[in-house]
């Protein structure tokens, strides 16, 4: 993504089935609900440090996504902005950061990882 993109809508890529791997803009300061909602073939984020904000149900039902990383910037992390993510394996996840109790709900992390 372009680093002049420093908004996107909310479900702009809702069920997009040809998005594999996104980098996100340098200039994107949050993830809004369901922006990428029901993206099966999406496996890999890169959320950069700029983002703020991962609304509810940003990655929902996003089957082949198997890690997440989240960094220390993150204010909040929305409900089930992860949820469903069936393949989600990896969680690298700072200690404290605020997020709803269900943003990972029907995920089965094999590994998290906290880091200060």
């Amino acid at each position: 993504m372009p680093a002049s993109i420093k908004t996107i809508n909310s479900y702009a890529f809702a069920e997009c089935k040809s998005l594999r791997e996104l980098e996100l803009s340098p200039s994107i300061r949050e993830i809004p609900e369901g922006c990428f909602t029901e993206c099966d073939f999406l496996r890999k984020v890169v959320i950069p440090k700029s983002v703020l904000k991962i609304k509810k149900r940003a990655f929902y039902g996003c089957n082949l996504l198997d890690t997440v990383k989240l960094h220390d910037n993150l204010d909040y992390v929305g409900s089930q902005a992860f949820a469903n993510c069936n393949q989600l394996r990896v969680i690298y996840i700072p200690y404290g950061l605020p997020r709803a109790k269900d943003a990972f709900d029907g995920v089965q992390v094999i590994q998290r990882e906290h880091f200060d």
